[in-house]
């Protein structure tokens, strides 16, 4: 009675709401399909198995280098004798050969090797488990396998819950502990518990949810009494079992995973029916539970991304029946939930090879893509989820341009300087046009038709580099570049300047020295910035202590960088070159601003500006400073005053000012309270029409800007940007510094005061 009133229910509910569904297809040679949060894994029926999805922790077995720790394709990690696998959120395990393999995360022991910490990055035998393993199961960080002859359940890792079933709830068990002595036929681990078939029934252990709330338990507890039927359970963050081919489910149902009509306002603390008979396999992730019911799928719970494949993406707390496309439903093998999607095996006993792997809410591979404007059938993509992964093994990959350096040549007409360097290793790859000279960045993707670059990515201007081949001169490349949508091609030609240099690691695999080329990189830019300077001159003069200074005020990038100019008969050629460098890195800074800006449709001048100019100038000491505003990107715009630098005109050299105290370290940090004391006492807005603010947030400063005066010490605050408003020049007398002068700043205070 209860199935035709839910078949009624269903029929309803398609005839009140149209459900169309998004199935992708792909022929491959699979046994069993299993996914996890991150990852997933495909067993094939010749007993190989593959992974693909997140790496960050070796999850996938895959002892290399991979394009931010994640595979799109199914990579071989085990190639023969895998008749069982388990995955959790970062750690796997698979039976091969009656043996047990585990890899990934070991932070809680999970992988049960009698220690927990690093991670393992390929398959690691579990000696510590002599027996023939036949089944297995992961959750969480805690790992359950059965053991031949007579079923013994043994478990290991993370036990903070009970979640091992060895009567404790210490926070890890580093090695298999026996739970269950024999008669153990299947087992399951959730997020937060496990659960075994022991002679027809159920028990289980961990943070059960009883008596409608959760209790921690740290022994097997029966749920079903044996001789009742069970033949299959499954667990995350609620649980189900098949008994006598019913599907029946508790626990946690905040987004109606459960199935009972209530939804999430009611979760059963005891096994609730939920379809009364025809359930051949089932599946559950900690949001969803899908079952095949007489050769049929049907899901529920949540589908706000669309994982069940019905749209609109609206959920169900109760079976909602999802269509097969292709094949007849009766040849559904098996069902799998997992990264936002689910997948089904399909296909004829007679020819196994040839089963179909069809799995919800696809989209198309753009490296399958021949012509961006006319896609490929779906049939023919190989990725599937909004990860964007895939059980085929990848077609073989082209060799890979060798190509980091420096590079000179043209898009389509333009001539362009190019900087490839391997972003994977944080460095800074980025090209520019050099009639306008901004730059722009690129990242590196290793694709199957071979080396690719997209340029501004994740903005309204990405566009792709192709280098497809690889000719036998490796120092002249060529590609094309291809704009977002497609429409736009243009040939690139690229010859080499110099190559990358790099050092080996600690890992013995190169480091490249990312800033090898900076300064050949930016030099056409910057030899363009100093043409220009030469017409931005104008004569200024300081009134210092003892006299007028004459030098010259020099404009960059029209008035966005301002520096000066020194006559040629001030002999201090070790100033002049720092002011050359100062100017040289600004103009950099200039153009690389525009990379933090560079979703903009058009390329323009970057909000962008910073000074350099005289405070104090005596015939023994020069004071420079430096000011800067800019906006290149993030919460807010940037500015104010970066550094005082302190020149000692009679020997022609940078004054260290730190080295004149006690209690200064050489980053500017007052590391003396006394002296933190005593500046922020000569600050002048301290109380300042009763608001303490600025005066709190100086209590608290230790790093100062700092240059010296005839009279006394001048100490510039470093204040975060909520605090800019508070910063200015705090002028502290020599009478009062004398206590906290080093040797060193007592002969230079003498020396200064004898000029003055």
């Amino acid at each position: 009675m209860k199935s035709i009133v839910l078949l009624m229910a269903l029929l309803l509910l398609s005839a009140l709401t149209p459900i169309t569904t998004s199935w992708a297809k792909e022929v491959v040679d699979l046994k069993n399909v299993v996914l996890g949060t991150g990852h997933g894994c495909g067993m094939t029926h010749g007993g190989a198995l593959r992974c693909f999805g997140n790496n960050g922790a070796g999850q996938l077995g895959i002892d290399q280098k991979l394009p931010y720790s994640f595979s799109r394709h199914g990579l071989t990690v085990i190639p023969t004798g895998v008749s069982h696998v388990a995955i959790s959120d970062d750690h796997t395990c698979a039976v091969v050969s009656s043996s047990l393999y585990c890899w990934g995360s070991n932070t809680h022991g999970q992988l049960g090797m009698g220690k927990s910490g690093d991670n393992v990055r390929t398959p690691a035998k579990m000696f510590a488990m002599p027996a023939v393993v036949t089944a297995v199961a992961a959750g969480g960080s805690t790992t359950c396998a059965i053991l031949a002859p007579n079923g013994a359940l043994q478990c290991w890792g993370r036990n903070d819950l009970g979640e091992v079933g060895n009567g404790s709830v210490s926070p890890m068990v580093l090695e298999p502990v026996t739970v269950i002595p024999s008669g153990a036929t299947a087992v399951a681990v959730g997020a937060q518990h496990a659960c075994a078939v022991v002679d027809g029934g159920l028990q289980c252990w961990g943070l059960l949810f009883k008596d409608n709330g959760l209790k921690t338990v740290n022994r097997p507890t029966s749920i079903i009494p044996p001789g009742q039927g069970v033949t299959a359970v499954a667990a995350a963050m609620h649980t189900c079992v098949i008994v006598k081919e019913a599907l029946q489910c508790w626990g946690r149902n905040f987004h109606g995973q459960v199935g009972v009509p209530e939804g999430a306002r009611i979760a059963p603390s005891v096994p609730t029916t939920i379809i009364e008979s025809g359930v051949t396999a089932m599946a559950l992730s900690n949001e969803n539970t899908c079952a095949v019911v007489h050769g049929t799928l049907q899901c529920w719970g949540w589908n706000n991304l669309a994982q069940l494949g019905v749209f609109p993406p609206t959920g169900s707390a109760t079976p909602v029946a999802i269509p097969v496309s292709g094949t007849p439903p009766s040849l559904i093998r098996s069902v799998a939930i997992g990264m936002r999607q689910v997948c089904v095996l399909t296909g004829e006993p007679s020819n196994p090879a040839r089963d179909l792997l069809q799995c919800t809410n696809r989209a198309p591979d753009p490296e399958d893509v021949v012509d961006t404007r006319a896609p490929s059938s779906p049939e023919k993509w190989l990725v599937f989820g909004t990860e964007g992964v895939g059980l085929s093994e990848p077609l073989p990959v082209k060799k890979r341009i060798v190509n980091y350096g420096l590079w000179q040549g043209t898009i389509g007409t333009q001539t362009v300087m190019v900087q490839l360097a391997p972003t994977a290793q944080a460095c800074d790859a980025r090209y520019y046009y050099r009639k306008h000279s901004l730059s722009i960045p690129l990242v590196e993707r290793e694709r199957r038709q071979g080396t690719v670059w997209i340029e501004s990515p994740d903005t309204a201007r990405e566009a792709s580099w192709n280098f497809a081949d690889v000719s036998a001169d490796t120092r002249n490349i060529t590609g094309e570049w291809v704009s977002k949508d497609g429409l736009r091609r243009l040939p690139i030609r690229l010859s080499l300047q110099r190559l990358t240099p790099s050092t080996e690691g600690d890992d013995g695999k190169p480091r490249y020295r990312c800033e090898a080329h900076e300064e050949a990189f930016d030099a056409p830019r910057i030899a363009r910035a100093m043409q220009e300077r030469k017409l931005a001159l104008s004569d200024t003069t300081f009134a210092g202590a003892d006299g007028s200074y004459r030098y010259r005020a020099a404009l960059l990038m029209g008035d966005r960088i301002e520096s000066l100019s020194l006559p040629e008969l001030v002999r201090t050629p070790q100033l002049k070159q720092m002011l050359r460098n100062w100017e040289s890195e600004s103009v950099s800074q200039y153009f690389e601003c525009a990379i933090g800006l560079s979703n903009r449709e058009e390329i323009s001048a970057p909000d962008f500006s910073r000074g350099l100019a005289p405070v104090q100038w005596s015939a023994k000491l020069l004071v420079l400073r430096e000011i800067y505003s800019n906006y290149c990107g993030g919460a807010h715009p940037s500015g104010g005053v970066s550094d005082f630098k302190v020149w000692d005109l009679i020997q022609d050299r940078p004054v260290e000012m730190w080295r004149w105290f006690k209690g200064i370290d050489k980053t500017l940090r007052i590391t003396s309270k006394r002296l933190r004391d005593l500046v922020a006492a000569n600050y002048g807005r301290r109380d300042e029409k009763g608001d303490n603010s600025c005066a709190d947030a100086l209590d608290g400063n230790e790093y100062y800007l700092m240059y010296p005066k005839s009279a006394g010490m001048v100490f510039s605050p470093v204040l975060p940007h909520v605090n800019q408003a508070c910063i200015e020049d705090i002028e502290v007398p020599w009478v009062k510094m004398h206590p906290f002068l080093s040797p060193m700043g007592q002969k230079e205070r003498a020396s200064l005061m004898n000029i003055h």
